[in-house]
């Protein structure tokens, strides 16, 4: 996991661990899994889709929300503009009796603009902020794979090929 110098720096001197990891797993597909949310997610999230951002880069991007127990809600609007572009309704809050609706920040990033297919894998155990966002990409045409653990259906390439074609 901490194979990744600037991963290996943050967590030597702030003790943070990396939350998102990333394989190419066919020319045209890439993964990411997001662990958690936490401060250092965003951060982590544009380095890493930064870097398919190129001719030759994946068409195709699995988005693996499984397991992952939300946190830093603060950050989710900034995450779906990458998405979604600036001021695109994504969800209501109530709050101590107010009522608030939430808007995309941000622009879509070019990494993400020129994907074709975007898978999003939930589960059971899904939550809080990731949990927000795979329904609010849902909301808008994204494709979210609700994995079932009575299937014991993992990822597997084969799998992710057939949601995606």
């Amino acid at each position: 996991v901490l194979t990744d110098e600037s991963a290996k720096q943050n967590y030597d001197t702030k003790g943070v661990e990396p939350t998102v990891s990333e394989e190419i797993v066919s020319p045209d597909i890439a993964y990411i899994k997001f662990d958690k949310f936490s401060p250092t997610t965003y951060d982590e999230f544009i380095k890493t889709i930064s870097s398919f951002d190129s001719p030759e880069g994946p068409s195709a991007l699995i988005f693996d929300l499984r397991g992952n127990i939300g946190g830093a809600i603060d950050a989710l609007p900034y995450f779906l503009g990458n998405f979604l572009g600036d001021k695109q309704y994504i969800y209501d809050f109530l709050q101590r009796g107010e009522y608030q609706p939430y808007r995309s920040i941000g622009n879509k990033l070019p990494g993400i603009n020129r994907l074709k297919q975007v898978v999003i894998l939930v589960d059971g155990n899904t939550q809080s902020s990731a949990e927000l966002m795979a329904s609010a990409l849902k909301k808008y045409n994204y494709h979210v794979e609700d994995i079932i653990e009575e299937n014991k259906v993992k990822y597997d390439c084969y799998f992710i090929s057939i949601l995606i074609c």
